[in-house]
């Protein structure tokens, strides 16, 4: 039910949607809807948890015996595959953002998923500064590939951030 919300949300602005219009969306009732998710928030918080646990999930990175190296090429090449994938749930979150007040709880599910992320990156650099770098240029990539069309070059820019890891490791 929730990879549907996703796609649901995925094409639509999270506040222009009802409970009512997700339920009829995803084919059930309005009252089941309500069973497991009180309000919209906590279809999202459940959404995001459940989207980070899949893809740390997917990307189960074989990282045992390779170089730091070989594991960043690894992950950048895992995320290219997946940019369209990863660049849906980012609007998605940036979305949610634009349509909520920031409170504190709000916030708390996503710093959760950002720090589960930088744990799976940290099993390809143990650096935690390194980890949460590679974060922030994925998610940057990602969305100058968005916003210009994939003429963002992807690959000489993941290089440029392999290099600079690399770097770190060997000072």
């Amino acid at each position: 039910m929730l990879d549907r919300c996703f796609d649901l949300f995925a094409n639509k602005t999270i506040s222009s949607l009802t409970m009512r219009e997700i339920a009829k969306q995803l084919g059930i009732s309005t009252g089941k809807i309500y069973h497991y998710f009180p309000d919209k928030q906590q279809l999202f918080e459940q959404m995001v948890r459940h989207l980070t646990t899949k893809d740390i999930f997917q990307s189960n990175f074989d990282i045992s015996g390779n170089t730091s190296e070989q594991r960043l090429r690894h992950l950048f090449r895992y995320v290219l595959e997946q940019e369209n994938n990863y660049t849906r749930k980012l609007l998605f979150i940036v979305d949610y953002y634009r349509s909520t007040d920031l409170a504190a709880e709000h916030r708390n599910i996503l710093h959760e998923a950002v720090e589960q992320y930088i744990a799976m990156l940290q099993r390809i650099v143990p650096n935690r500064e390194d980890a949460f770098f590679l974060l922030i240029i994925i998610h940057g990539l990602l969305l100058l590939r968005y916003f210009d069309g994939g003429e963002t070059l992807f690959e000489s820019h993941a290089k440029q951030a392999i290099e600079w890891v690399i770097s770190r490791e060997n000072k």
